[in-house]
C-alpha cells in the first residue's frame, strides 16, 4: 500500500468516535446467526477500544484512503485491500498471536474537504535489518516463527518478502505488515509442505494485468493443475503480457508464471534464495487445537463491513470474495492438520 502525505498522526479521543466498527462483518452472514456474529465481534473489537481510551497505542501509520464517493458500485481494489487488511488483523488476534499491529478504519476529510477512509496501522519503532529467512529464524523466537509461517500459508498471505516484516530492535518482537495479499484470493497451493513448489501458492490476477494475447478457454485444462502440469512457452507468457515488472519476467522464464483463463499466474517466491517457504516444522499445541477448531463462521466474521454505502453488484462482489476466502482458508487449514496429524513429534507443548 502507498502511504498518504502525511502518514503518521497520534490518535486522541477524538478520533475514536469515527473509527470504523471493523470486526461487524458483512451483515449478509451467509455463514451463522446475527446474534452469534455480533458476540464474536464485540469480543474482538473490545480489546482494540481499551487500548486506545488507556492510551496504550497513540502513534498510526496511514498507509491507504479511499475517498467516499457516497454510493460505491463496485468493490474496487483498493477498498477490498484495505478489508483484507482488516481481517488479517483480526485472525491474529483471534488465535491471540499479537503478531499483526493494530489496525483500524478511520473515517476524516481530506484537504478538498471530502468525506474519506483511510486504513491505519500501528507504527512500529525501529527495526533491524533483515537479510533473509534465516536472518528472521535467528532473531525471533521459536513461537513467532511458527506462528508467521503458519498463519501466512492459513490465510493465503502470499506476498511475503522481507520488507514486508519488521523485527523491533529493542525487543526483537516480530510484526507483519502490508496483509492486503489475502483479499486476493484466486489461489492454488499444493500442500503445506518444506518444499516450496508445494507449499507456495500459486496466485490468479497478477498485478490486474490485461493479457495482449486472448486464449480460447475451450482450448484450455479445466482446471488449474492440469495447467501446471503442462509446459507453456515462455515466449507466449511474455507476449500476452508485455507489461510485467522485471521480477515476474524473471519467473516467466523460469517456469514459475502460467496464463490461464486469459489471466496471468504466478507461483510467488518459489525461486527465491531469501525467503524461505512458508513452513515451520512444528507448532505450538495451542496453535494447532485452535485452527482445528477453526470453523466457517470464524473465518467469516474476521472480515469488516464495508466502510461505504456500496450497490448491490459490488456487495455481491464482496460476499463471494469472503466465501471464496473461506472455502480457500479451510482447505489449506486440513493441509495443516494433514501435515501434523503425520508429524505428532513436531508438536510443542508450552
Amino acid at each position: 500500500m502507498k502511504e498518504s502525505h502525511d502518514p503518521e498522526f497520534t490518535l486522541n479521543e477524538n478520533h475514536l468516535t469515527k473509527i470504523v466498527i471493523m470486526n461487524n462483518v458483512f451483515k449478509t452472514s451467509f455463514f451463522l446467526s446475527f446474534y452469534s456474529l455480533i458476540m464474536q465481534c464485540c469480543a474482538l473489537e473490545h480489546k482494540l477500544t481499551s487500548d486506545l481510551v488507556q492510551n496504550k497505542i497513540k502513534r498510526f501509520i496511514k498507509c491507504e484512503t479511499v475517498i467516499d464517493k457516497s454510493v460505491q458500485k463496485q468493490l474496487t481494489k483498493s477498498v477490498r485491500y484495505m478489508c483484507g487488511e482488516i481481517a488479517m488483523y483480526n485472525a491474529s488476534r483471534f488465535f491471540g498471536l499479537d503478531i499483526v499491529p493494530h489496525a483500524i478504519l478511520l473515517k476524516s476529510k481530506n484537504a478538498e474537504g471530502k468525506d474519506t477512509v483511510s486504513f491505519c496501522s500501528q507504527w512500529i519503532d525501529q527495526s533491524i535489518q533483515i537479510s533473509d529467512s534465516l536472518h528472521v529464524k535467528k532473531s525471533v523466537s521459536i513461537a513467532e516463527w511458527e506462528n508467521m509461517n503458519i498463519i501466512q500459508f492459513l490465510f493465503g498471505q502470499y506476498d511475503r518478502h522481507l520488507g514486508n516484516l519488521i523485527i523491533q530492535k529493542d525487543t526483537h518482537k516480530l510484526y507483519l505488515i502490508d496483509n492486503e495479499a489475502i483479499a486476493n484470493v484466486d489461489q492454488f497451493v499444493f500442500a503445506y509442505s518444506s518444499d516450496k513448489k508445494k507449499s507456495c501458492p500459486w496466485v490468479g490476477n497478477v498485478g490486474d494485468f490485461v493479457a495482449h494475447i486472448k486464449i480460447d478457454p475451450d482450448t484450455e485444462p479445466k482446471d488449474f493443475e492440469s495447467v501446471l502440469n503442462a509446459q507453456q512457452d515462455p515466449a507466449l507468457i511474455h507476449a500476452a503480457f508485455p507489461q510485467v515488472d522485471i521480477w515476474t519476467k524473471i519467473d516467466i522464464d523460469n517456469g514459475y508464471c502460467r496464463i490461464w483463463r486469459n489471466r496471468l499466474w504466478r507461483q510467488f517466491y518459489a525461486s527465491s534464495r531469501e525467503i524461505a517457504a512458508p513452513f515451520s516444522e512444528t507448532i505450538a499445541s495451542d496453535l494447532l487445537q485452535k485452527i482445528k477448531t477453526l470453523t466457517p463462521d470464524q473465518l467469516a466474521s474476521f472480515w469488516p463491513s464495508i466502510p461505504f454505502e456500496m450497490e448491490k453488484e459490488g456487495l455481491n462482489q464482496y460476499k463471494e470474495l469472503i466465501e471464496t476466502f473461506v472455502r480457500k482458508t479451510m482447505e489449506r487449514r486440513q493441509m495443516i492438520l494433514d501435515y501434523f496429524a503425520k508429524h505428532p513429534e513436531a508438536i510443542r507443548v508450552r
